[in-house]
């Protein structure tokens, strides 16, 4: 019912039998009456197995907590993810500026250029933020991501390792980064 207009609610009362006829007013003014708002909502996740969530998130909640003395050791903590389809849009007109008793207009026509895939990294220790687009989301753009921005990133900083905090979807397909982070291991340093 969030997604119905006040006309369809009422329609569908009527079609139900609940009442013979009702005014769309008439229902906001039970929904204004009763305090509901059926148009807002918020999600939520109810942890189910709160020992087994504890267990899988404290590896990542401890390299949180020790991400800055980690990072005077040589280790750096980034927190890695993509956002998907990202879509640019450029208005087809200017908007109107609000004028008393008016707001203001923006029309709803625009142009719709290429999606673009955000890839970002969090630096845990100072909350630092890196970025780079991509045209795709597959794994060989979050290894573009990983050689271009984070690799070079921590080479400037001069440290020993990174540690990668990321959920396991495919776009960081957790075996092949591991066997693709084996090899260039081996590649700079030998076997």
């Amino acid at each position: 019912m969030s997604r119905w207009s006040l006309a369809e609610i009422a329609a569908q009362l009527v079609t139900l039998k609940v009442v013979l006829g009702v005014a769309t007013s008439t229902v906001w003014r039970w929904f204004q009456t009763e305090k509901l708002k059926p148009w807002r909502y918020h999600n939520w996740q109810h942890i189910l197995d709160p020992k087994a969530f504890v267990e899988r998130a404290h590896p990542a909640l401890r390299l949180y907590e020790k991400a800055k003395e980690s990072l005077l050791a040589g280790i750096w903590v980034v927190c890695v993810d993509e956002k998907t389809s990202i879509q640019a849009r450029e208005l087809e007109q200017t908007p109107r500026a609000a004028a008393p008793g008016r707001p203001m207009h923006i029309s709803p026509r625009y142009k719709r250029h290429d999606a673009l895939q955000l890839f970002a990294g969090l630096s845990v220790p100072d909350g630092i933020t890196y970025a780079q687009g991509a045209e795709h989301k597959r794994f060989v753009d979050f290894q573009t991501f990983l050689t271009q921005v984070i690799i070079p990133e921590a080479l400037r900083r001069g440290v020993r390792v990174i540690k990668l905090v990321l959920d396991n979807g495919s776009t960081h397909a957790p075996k092949q980064l591991q066997d693709w982070l084996h090899a260039q291991i081996k590649e700079n340093h030998g076997p």
